[in-house]
C-alpha cells in the first residue's frame, strides 16, 4: 500500500527522475504487477508491444535505480529494493492509471539540461535581442 505521505506531486517528480521515459515507466508497472516471475526480453517486447531496443534501453535505465533485477539466463524482475522506494514506485502506478496524461506530460516536459541548452542556442525569437 502506498504511503499516505506520498502525493501524487512527489509520484510524478519521482518518475521525471527515476523512469526517463513512458516506455520504462510501463515496464515498471508491468514488472511490479507480475512480482513474483521473471521475464525474458522477448516476453517483454512482447507484452510491451514495443522493440527490443526499447526495452533494453528501459531496463538498464531502470537497473540504474535499482528497481529492476538481472537473473541467471536474462531474465529480469522487478526489485522492491525498501519499502519506501516500492511504495512510491505504487503511488506512480496509481497516478498513472489515474491521470495518465498528466504522468506522461510531466516526464515528457521534464527538463533536460543539455537538450535546453541546444535548443536556446537555435531558439529564434525576438526576446533575446
Amino acid at each position: 500500500m502506498a504511503d499516505k505521505t506520498d502525493t501524487d506531486e512527489d509520484a510524478i517528480s519521482f518518475a521525471r527522475v527515476a523512469f526517463g521515459s513512458v516506455s520504462a515507466l510501463e515496464l515498471l508497472i508491468l514488472l511490479r504487477r507480475g512480482r513474483q516471475r521473471s521475464y525474458r526480453i522477448d516476453e517483454l517486447v512482447r507484452e510491451l508491444r514495443s522493440s527490443e531496443l526499447a526495452v533494453t534501453r528501459a531496463l538498464d535505465h531502470l537497473m540504474k535505480f535499482d528497481l529492476v533485477e538481472e537473473r541467471p539466463g536474462s531474465s529480469y524482475l522487478y526489485q522492491q529494493g525498501s519499502a519506501r522506494l516500492d511504495s512510491i514506485c505504487e503511488r506512480v502506478e496509481s497516478v498513472y492509471v489515474r491521470k495518465p496524461v498528466a504522468l506522461v506530460r510531466a516526464m515528457l516536459e521534464a527538463p533536460d539540461e543539455k537538450l535546453r541548452v541546444f535548443a536556446d542556442a537555435f531558439r529564434i525569437s525576438g526576446r533575446n535581442k
